[in-house]
This record gives structure tokens, sequence and C-alpha cells, in this order.
């Protein structure tokens, strides 16, 4: 987790960096498509960075899980903050102000981080290293062997193999998921921002194309992955209804409201992005099973 931490520091860094560059240039530019795309990286700085909140010793450890929440929501406070900013001059005094709080704020965070990163040494030290998850070696050696030499997986029971199929199934199909729900969302912000009017109704259709396939894909992603229909069921609606009612929100604010405007309305993003966090926490729940299936059934078994 050591080493997490160290990425979350590199992560935190670069998050504030492009928050800073973003409150500077939607100040001073009028390129309103580049900062439509851009002003979602902020979302995906904070998406990335929420692995530690699922960590097998911040769910051991209440003080370390705490200290990793408040990380969070200053980061998540960051945001707004940073976007109040950039409406501001950058020679205003109240682009300063905000500035000033968000670099407090970000001192805070890295506070925290140190915090927290001792907090886990002494954890480890009393306890022991406790890692659920595959290491980059241990993934990639059990990826080749799966799909080119099959040896550790034939060594294994009918009941799993059947799981360690079923986990690289759903893994990959979440990768394809994960691409085509980029290509989407790209679609209803940046390439709409693009196109304007006049290719709104081609931008529509393809995207309702994609979306359509996202759901037939989607479908079969998690009833491969869930075993009880009903958990399937509640999932695949859950997801997808969200999924849609945050796309079709911003797609009439991108494509009818704001569509000839230099507008960027945080609140749009901010619904837009809502609607997808569902589904990111359910590929999410699936690249787990798929470390710990593989954690489980091949590398203890070999450790032994």
């Amino acid at each position: 987790m050591k080493s997490k931490i160290k990425r979350l520091i590199l992560l935190n860094s670069l998050f504030y960096i492009n928050n800073y560059a973003y409150a500077i240039v939607k100040a001073t530019s009028n390129m309103s498509t580049v900062i439509g795309a851009w002003s979602i990286t902020p979302y995906i700085f904070i998406f990335i960075t929420t692995f530690l909140l699922e960590n097998p010793i911040s769910k051991r450890d209440k003080r370390i899980k705490l200290l990793l929440w408040v990380e969070f929501i200053i980061r998540i406070a960051v945001i707004f903050i940073n976007y109040t900013a950039s409406v501001y001059n950058p020679t205003d005094r109240n682009f300063a102000i905000f500035i000033g709080l968000e670099f407090v704020l970000m001192i805070i965070n890295i506070y925290i981080i140190i915090k927290v990163y001792n907090k886990v040494k002494e954890y480890i030290r009393i306890n022991g290293k406790y890692e659920e998850l595959l290491t980059s070696e241990e993934s990639k050696k059990l990826i080749d062997d799966y799909y080119f030499e099959k040896k550790q997986y034939l060594y294994l029971g009918v009941d799993e193999r059947n799981e360690v199929k079923r986990a690289y199934k759903t893994t990959s199909l979440t990768g394809f998921s994960l691409i085509l729900l980029a290509i989407i969302y790209l679609g209803v912000t940046f390439f709409l921002r693009i196109g304007g009017e006049k290719f709104r109704n081609i931008f529509l259709a393809i995207d309702m194309c994609m979306l359509l396939g996202y759901f037939k894909l989607s479908s079969v992603q998690l009833r491969a992955f869930y075993k009880d229909i009903a958990t399937y069921k509640k999932v695949l609606i859950r997801d997808n209804f969200i999924l849609l009612a945050g796309m079709t929100f911003l797609f009439i604010m991108e494509g009818f409201v704001y569509i000839n405007t230099h507008d960027i309305n945080f609140v749009t993003y901010i619904i837009g992005t809502v609607g997808i966090i569902p589904t990111l926490n359910t590929n999410r729940t699936i690249s787990l099973n798929f470390h710990k299936v593989n954690k489980d059934y091949i590398v203890n078994n070999d450790d032994q």
C-alpha cells in the first residue's frame, strides 16, 4: 500500500497543477471547446485516486480510512473552489483569494497523505503486510499464462476454473465498456461543441447507437458476473438508468442550451459525471473480483 500512497502523491500533484492551469487558461482564453473537454479532467483524477478507499488496510484501520475520506472531500471542495476562481480574471483580487484558498487546502492535503503514509507503515510494522490485490508482475504473469500456456489454469478444479474464466471474461468486457463509455461521453461534450448545431443530429444518432451498444455490452458483462439473476437485473437497471439520465441531461444542456455559446456550466458536468459513477463502481467491483479470484486460486496456491 505504501507504493499506492506514493502514486496518490504523484496523482494529487498532477491534480493541483492541472487545476491551476485550468483556472488560468479559462480565465484568460476563449477556447470554449478545449476548456469544455478540460473541465472533466479533475473528475478523472478524483476517480482514479479513489482506489485507496477500497484498500484492505484502509478497511481494517478506521483512522486511515477517515483520513482518506477527509483527503477525498478536500479534493472535491477544491474542484468547486478552482472553478469559482476561474470565473475571475487572474489580476482580480478574488482570483488570488480563491487560488490562495486552494493552495492552503493543497498543503492540508499533502499533510494528510504524509500522515496516512506514516500510519500505514505503523500498521504494516504491527500487523505485517496485507495485500489482496495482485502486483503488476503477478497480473502480467497470470494473464500470459491464461491466454497462452494455461499451465496454472489446468491444475484447478472445475468450479475454480469456471470462476477464473468468469473473472477474465468480465474484466475484459470492462475494458471495452470503459472505452465505449469514454467515446460516448466525449461525443456529448467535446465533439458536440466542435460540430455545433449543424452536426448535432448526426452526433445524437451516433451516440444513441453507441449507447445501445454499450447497454448490450453491459448486459452481457453483468450477466456473466452476477450469478443471481435478481442482482443482475437490479444492477443493470440501476447503472444504465442513472447513466442514461446523466447523458440525457448532458446532451440537452450541451446540445441545446450552451451549444452556440462559450459558456461552460459547472453543474452540467457534475450531473453528467454523477451519472457515470454507479457504472464505474460496478466495473471496479468486477476488477477487484479478478484480483481476488486469481489471488485465491492461483497465486496463493503457488505459495503453498
